[in-house]
């Protein structure tokens, strides 16, 4: 039997056609290009599963989010041999303002006339820490109580939709947005979402300045009109009851910063 022939432009094409699908939410479409033995490998543990049941069950709620934009997006073909082809890349997801740049591969398989996607790997681009060689990435292990954070630092652990725990800096945090009982927290390098309270996260260094949000006020650029300016043109609602405690907080803390 004689298949179609595809070119190496077609499978580039179809590769950025998935990602296109997978980053904007539209996991219908997305799923149908998926191989019954699919594998996917993320940054985190949980990110590696096979089978498509297994993807959908990690993305059932996390698509329910609003679409992401990318930009600066390269595609490339690594090999291609009989009904294989290896293609691989980058590109910047971007959301509410904040950008995050992943790395990618795909192995795509022909069945029959169709192409399937056999394998995604995935991952968000990280700055390389100083004086560490490429080859010895392997052999310094990062556990949780190693995580290099300055002393004293507060820190959060928060499990998101997928079942990933994302460790960061409260000052890392920029505001968190609660939905019901889903809250966006959104971060200097990204935005994920977990199921809890917004009261659980009402704690220093955050402020709430709302009823469906709390702010890291260390990045309120200015209020007006009931609303507050962070960094990237990000405006957030505040609420009348919680508007003069706001002010109010600010200005000590300016005062504190800058005395007479």
């Amino acid at each position: 039997m004689k298949y179609r022939h595809y070119t190496n432009q077609e499978v580039l094409k179809k590769t950025r056609e998935a990602i296109h699908m997978f980053i904007r939410k539209q996991i219908r479409p997305f799923t149908e290009l998926l191989d019954d033995n699919f594998v996917w490998i993320g940054d985190f543990e949980p990110l590696y599963m096979q089978g498509i049941q297994a993807f959908l069950e990690s993305v059932k709620e996390e698509i329910q989010e609003l679409p992401v934009n990318i930009t600066e997006e390269e595609y490339a073909l690594l090999s291609h041999e009989h009904h294989m082809w290896v293609t691989y890349g980058r590109f910047t997801a971007d959301a509410s303002g904040l950008t995050s740049r992943i790395h990618f591969t795909f192995v795509w398989k022909q069945t029959g006339d169709n192409l399937r996607l056999l394998h995604a790997n995935a991952n968000h681009a990280r700055k390389m820490p100083p004086d560490t060689a490429q080859s010895k990435i392997f052999e310094q292990p990062l556990l949780e109580n190693q995580l290099p954070y300055p002393e004293g630092a507060r820190k959060l652990a928060l499990r998101d939709l997928s079942g990933c725990i994302h460790y960061l800096l409260t000052d890392d945090v920029l505001f968190i947005k609660a939905d019901n009982k889903i809250c966006g927290i959104t971060t200097k390098n990204g935005v994920f979402s977990c199921r809890m309270p917004l009261r659980e996260l009402a704690r220093p260094p955050f402020v709430q300045i709302h009823k469906s949000y709390l702010v890291n006020p260390a990045y309120i650029r200015r209020i007006c009109r009931y609303q507050a300016s962070l960094p990237n043109g990000i405006l957030l609602p505040i609420g009348k009851y919680w508007y003069m405690d706001l002010k109010q907080r600010l200005t000590e803390s300016d005062k504190a910063q800058y005395p007479q």
